[in-house]
């Protein structure tokens, strides 16, 4: 099932973005089902809503979105 989620999303035809009846997007559907390698390329693409990020585990995130160098806010003047 993961390679044929996989190949869909490489085609660029299917709607990845794309919000069920039920509330189910593909990246929580991929999350539910332990599918790392789907909810890694979801995510690259940007396929997924606020509500999706409550599926998903740390590990599953690209390492490109997290904030490298966070702010000290304490130290911020306001």
């Amino acid at each position: 099932m993961k390679e044929v989620a996989l190949e869909l999303i490489k085609t660029g035809k299917s709607n990845p973005a794309h919000t069920a009846k039920d509330g189910n997007t593909a990246l929580s559907w991929a999350c539910e089902n332990g599918m790392k390698e789907v909810v890694y390329e979801l995510i690259s693409i940007g396929a997924f809503t606020i509500n999706d990020l409550l599926f998903l585990k740390p590990e599953w995130v690209p390492e490109e979105l997290f904030i490298m160098n966070p702010v000290d806010v304490t130290e911020v003047d306001i």
